[in-house]
C-alpha cells in the first residue's frame, strides 16, 4: 500500500515556522536598536559626559562644531512637500 503524497505544507513546516521565527526576532532587535538610537541622552548620562567634556580642551573646542545648527538647502520641489 502505497502513501498519498504529503502535502508541501506538512514537509516543510519545520523550515517555514523557524524561518518565520527568525525573521520575527530580526525585526524585533532592528526595531529596538532603532528606538534606542533615536532616544534621547538621559540626565545621568549626560550629567557625566558634560563633566567629562569640560576637564577636555579637545572636547570643548569640538562642542560648536558637534552641535551646530544644520544648514538647511531650499530647493524648489522641497516646498511643495509637507513634512
Amino acid at each position: 500500500m502505497t502513501e498519498a503524497p504529503q502535502s508541501f505544507f506538512r514537509r516543510w513546516r519545520v523550515v517555514i515556522l523557524l524561518g518565520v521565527l527568525v525573521v520575527v526576532v530580526m525585526v524585533t532587535v532592528r526595531e529596538f536598536v532603532d528606538y534606542r538610537s533615536n532616544s534621547p541622552i538621559v540626565d545621568p548620562h549626560s550629567t557625566v559626559i558634560n563633566e567629562m567634556s569640560l576637564h577636555s580642551p579637545r572636547a570643548r573646542s569640538s562642542w560648536p562644531m558637534i552641535f551646530r545648527p544644520v544648514r538647511i538647502i531650499s530647493l524648489p520641489i522641497c516646498a511643495s512637500l509637507d513634512y
